[in-house]
């Protein structure tokens, strides 16, 4: 056996050695687009558990929507409903003698809450309002092995970037735009968000520091319980910073914008805090500022890719020799609905999910709903709430298989909460002890 292990020894080493090279080595994994997004849907999702966004990419009128895993509306009171466990026995029964469509009747008046409306909420939208024209040489990626969106394009000829990434050490959204034009960088800045059944939700200023600010609350006045209408006046309030740096030209604060004049490279740190974190979240959100000063750009993108890589890095797949990776996405998705095989898209659409999980799930966060956190609603579809019926588990089937076991954690902290109601239910609806 100790000759046996001798010899194996070498082997083992080399293949250590290959497998360190190889990593090293490895390319990027990288979705990326000859257009801009037409829709949310075609935008690049970007996170650090908590907050994120979706870029668009547009030339003339960039939109990053802004995200955050805490805005909802203010828990309403609602009580469980008045099934029991003399109506689950009658339900059995039904099913036992094959009246289906009674059985159904009667989960949905006994056990059911029919039509609801209490929906988690976009933060709202954030405009770079550069009208660019005459675009060419096009390119719009997203970097999964490095959580970074990169847009490229040239407009009247001349190179213009952009760089959109979400950090989790520094807590913030951090966009770069550089131009080659001689008349640099010029348009408006600006955050919104949409109203609620007519009812204005946020407030868009500059304050004394230079900082575009929107502060909000949540509400939803088209709530809904039982199919009745039932609006929420009050819910969780946020604030939303935006520090604006420049090399070249100058910035110019309006009352509810910034403008950009003549700029050469324009650097955007966005913070934002919430009271469902945070009691003070104002305060935070300069805290937060306060703790990026005087720090690099570059040192803060460094240490980004080094704390999201610490996740996704922890597993490889290879499927394919990478033959189609000079074709765009779009164009490879539309090759499969041809009838063409394509191992490599495969392989990426396994690591898309992984990078999702990364960008929407982490320690201390809420977990991932049913949009992960990306929403651009104010009654998101199905209330991108948290269905236990198997939405909310589908969520997080990959992390423990794909070494992504640390990222269940919001997830189980958030069935943790559930434990105190969940007795009163097993309790009252089913006749249970509602106990361990």
């Amino acid at each position: 056996m100790r000759d046996f292990l001798k010899k194996l020894l070498p082997i083992i080493v080399l293949a250590v050695l290959a497998s360190c090279n190889n990593t090293q080595e490895s390319k990027d994994d990288v979705l990326w687009y000859r257009q801009a997004a037409a829709n949310w849907n075609e935008a690049m999702p970007l996170g650090n558990g908590r907050i994120g966004v979706m870029v668009f990419g547009d030339p003339s009128k960039e939109r990053i929507q802004l995200n955050d895993d805490s805005l909802w509306p203010n828990d309403a009171g609602w009580e469980i409903t008045d099934g029991n466990r003399e109506d689950l026995e009658e339900i059995r029964q039904l099913l036992k003698e094959g009246k289906n469509a009674e059985a159904d009747k009667m989960v949905v008046n006994k056990y059911s809450r029919k039509a609801v409306t209490r929906s988690h909420q976009t933060m709202g939208d954030l405009y770079l309002e550069l009208g660019h024209e005459n675009i060419s040489d096009y390119k719009r990626e997203l970097n999964l092995s490095k959580a970074i969106a990169n847009i490229s394009y040239r407009s009247n000829g001349n190179l213009v970037s952009e760089k959109v990434f979400v950090s989790h050490p520094h807590r913030a959204i951090v966009i770069e735009l550089t131009t080659e034009a001689e008349e640099g960088l010029n348009g408006k800045i600006r955050m919104s968000r949409p109203k609620d059944k007519g009812h204005e939700t946020a407030t868009t200023s500059v304050n004394d520091n230079g900082l575009l600010v929107m502060n909000g609350e949540i509400t939803q006045y088209g709530g809904k319980f039982d199919s009745k209408p039932f609006p929420i006046t009050e819910g969780v309030k946020f604030e939303t910073c935006l520090q604006l740096d420049n090399q070249g030209g100058e910035i110019i604060k309006g009352e509810d914008y910034l403008e950009l004049l003549n700029v050469k490279k324009a650097t955007f740190v966005l913070v934002s805090n919430s009271s469902f974190y945070h009691q003070d979240y104002q305060n935070k959100n300069i805290e937060d500022l306060r703790t990026l000063q005087g720090i690099d750009i570059n040192t803060i993108e460094k240490k980004h890719i080094e704390d999201f890589r610490s996740y996704y890095s922890k597993l490889e797949l290879s499927l394919a020799d990478g033959s189609y990776d000079s074709l765009a996405t779009d164009v490879r998705l539309q090759r499969i609905k041809d009838g063409e095989t394509d191992p490599g898209l495969s392989e990426l659409l396994f690591k898309y999910g992984r990078y999702l999980l990364i960008s929407s799930s982490r320690p201390g966060t809420n977990p991932a709903n049913l949009q992960g956190l990306w929403n651009e609603h104010i009654k998101a579809p199905w209330n991108a709430d948290y269905h236990l019926n198997i939405n909310l588990q589908m969520n997080y089937w990959l992390a423990d298989v794909t070494n992504l076991g640390e990222l269940n954690e919001p997830l189980f902290d958030y069935v943790d909460i559930l434990v105190e109601s969940g007795k009163e239910t097993a309790n009252k609806n089913f006749g249970c002890r509602g106990r361990f």
